[in-house]
C-alpha cells in the first residue's frame, strides 16, 4: 500500500510543478511516518499480546500444580484422619473384648440350668482388675442383675486402677451432646469410647450401700490437668431427685473443691428444674444437666469449648491458685471405685 501511494505521488509530482509538488511532498512525508508509526503500535500490540499469552499459560499451569498440591494434601489429610477414627474405634474393640482368660472363667462359673446369668461376674471394673485385667477399656459389668449389663469404660491404670467411669468428656470430631432430658440422664447415654453419661439409676445403685471415692481428672486447652478426689461419695434414689452427697476433698488433690457447693443438691435436667436459681440452670449452662445450686461452679455437662463466655462451656471457676475465674476444660472424666479398693471384690445380685 505504501509502495503504490509513494509511485502515486510521485507521477502527480512528475506532472506538477512549484507549490503542487512542495504540497505532495509533504503528504508524502506525512503518509511514510503515519505508516511507521502504525508498524510501531501494530508491533508493540503483537509483543504485548504474546506476553499476557505467555503470563495466562504460566498462571494456569501454576494454578494446576497448586490445586493438584492441595487435593494431594487434602487426601492425605483426610486418609490420616480416617486412620486414627478406626484405630481408635479398633483399640476400643480390642481392649474390651474378653481375653481366653476372660471366657476360661465364665465357663468355670458355669451352672446346669442357668444358661444365661453367670452369678460370677463383677459388679465393678475393680472385679476385672483384680482379674488381673490392667488395660483400661470397655467392659460390661454387673451392678445389679447377673442378666443385665451395664457397657463402661473402666480406667485400669489410675491410682491402681478400678474406677468406673461415670462421665468422660474429650476432644471429638462431633461432640456428645449433653443437652439432654431427665430420662436420658437417669437411664445414660452416649458411647463409652467417647464421651457419655453412666446414668443416675446406676450411680445410685452402684453407691447407696458401698462406701464410695469420687475421683475427677481434667484437663484445661493449655494442657494443665489435676484432680480431686473426694473419699465420700454417693446419690440418692429418683424418689429424692438423685440428690448428691459428697465429703471433703482430700488434701492431696490438685483440683480446688468446687464441688462442695454442690453437696446436698437435687439434680437438674432442661425439663426438671431442681436448683435454687429463679431460672433453670440447666437452660442456663448449654443444656447439660447437673446438681445445680445457684447455678455452679463447676460445669462438666456443659459444651467443651475454648470461650470467655464460662456459661457457654464446661468450666472449673478455682482452677488457678492465683485468681478466682471461670476455666474452659477440653478433656474430663468423673469416676468411682469401692472406698475400700483392697476390700472383697462385688459381684452381682442373681437374676
Amino acid at each position: 500500500m505504501a509502495t503504490f501511494s509513494c509511485v502515486f505521488l510521485l507521477t502527480l509530482a512528475a506532472a506538477a510543478t512549484g507549490q503542487e509538488y512542495q504540497t505532495l511532498r509533504e503528504i508524502s512525508n506525512t503518509l511514510l511516518l503515519n505508516q511507521l508509526a502504525l508498524s510501531n503500535v501494530l508491533a508493540e500490540r503483537d509483543s504485548g499480546t504474546t506476553v499476557i499469552r505467555k503470563w495466562l499459560s504460566e498462571l494456569q499451569s501454576n494454578l494446576t500444580s497448586e490445586l493438584a498440591a492441595m487435593i494431594r494434601e487434602e487426601r492425605t489429610s483426610l486418609h490420616d484422619t480416617l486412620r486414627e477414627v478406626v484405630r481408635r474405634e479398633l483399640d476400643g474393640v480390642l481392649e474390651g473384648a474378653p481375653t481366653t482368660r476372660d471366657v476360661a472363667s465364665s465357663l468355670n462359673s458355669y451352672q446346669p440350668g442357668n444358661h444365661s446369668c453367670l452369678t460370677d461376674r463383677p459388679a465393678d471394673c475393680l472385679g476385672y482388675r483384680r482379674r488381673g485385667f490392667n488395660t483400661s477399656g470397655v467392659f460390661n459389668i454387673y451392678p445389679g442383675s447377673c442378666c443385665q449389663p451395664v457397657t463402661v469404660w473402666c480406667d485400669m491404670t489410675t491410682e491402681g486402677g478400678g474406677w468406673v467411669i461415670m462421665l468422660a468428656r474429650g476432644p471429638q470430631m462431633v461432640q456428645e451432646n449433653f443437652a439432654r432430658l431427665w430420662e436420658d440422664y437417669k437411664t445414660g447415654f452416649g458411647n463409652p469410647h467417647r464421651e457419655y453419661w453412666i446414668g443416675n439409676e446406676v450411680i445410685h445403685r452402684m453407691t447407696e450401700k458401698v462406701p464410695t471415692v469420687l475421683r475427677i481428672d481434667a484437663e484445661d486447652f493449655e494442657g494443665n490437668r489435676k484432680f480431686g478426689e473426694w473419699r465420700k461419695f454417693s446419690i440418692a434414689n429418683e424418689t429424692e431427685l438423685y440428690r448428691l452427697s459428697v465429703g471433703d476433698i482430700w488434701v492431696a488433690s490438685t483440683l480446688r473443691d468446687d464441688l462442695a457447693y454442690n453437696n446436698q443438691m437435687a439434680f437438674t435436667t432442661l425439663d426438671r428444674d431442681n436448683d435454687n436459681n429463679k431460672d433453670n440452670c440447666a437452660k442456663l449452662r448449654t443444656g447439660g444437666g447437673w446438681w445445680y445450686k445457684d447455678c455452679s461452679y463447676c460445669t462438666p455437662n456443659s459444651l467443651m469449648i475454648d470461650t470467655d463466655h464460662y456459661y457457654n462451656s464446661s468450666t472449673w471457676y478455682h482452677w488457678n491458685t492465683s485468681r478466682e475465674a471461670f476455666t474452659s476444660l477440653r478433656w474430663l472424666q468423673l469416676k468411682f471405685r469401692p472406698l475400700d479398693s483392697q476390700g472383697p471384690s462385688q459381684m452381682c445380685a442373681g437374676q
